[in-house]
């Protein structure tokens, strides 16, 4: 198993006040890491999700990540995380495609 893609791990932290800007503001903290990546089929893709209207993603990591996220970003496609899966030897998540 190769982890050979740079996935980029987003936690959006609750909102707080930007004395800069005057607003609230969502904080975003990313973390890069590498991982498995695998696609799945249109098939196990409407069994997860409901329909075949949203591409789900596997990522298979090393171990479980030492920080929160919600979503992360595969090259230019945004995923939510749908279920993480803790097992012996590794770590992963089912993502579906954000669209918006």
């Amino acid at each position: 198993m190769r982890y050979n893609t740079l996935v980029t791990f987003i936690n959006k932290e609750n909102e707080a006040y930007n004395p800069d800007t005057g607003r609230y503001e969502s904080l975003e903290e990313k973390h890069q890491l590498y991982a498995s990546v695998t696609s799945e089929g249109i098939e196990e893709a409407a069994l997860i999700t409901g329909g075949p209207d949203q591409e789900t993603i596997v990522i298979r990591l090393r171990e479980k990540p030492g920080f929160s996220f919600d979503k992360f970003i595969i090259g230019q496609k945004q995923y939510k995380v749908l279920k993480p899966i803790q097992l012996r030897h590794q770590y992963t998540i089912i993502g579906g495609e954000m669209h918006g």
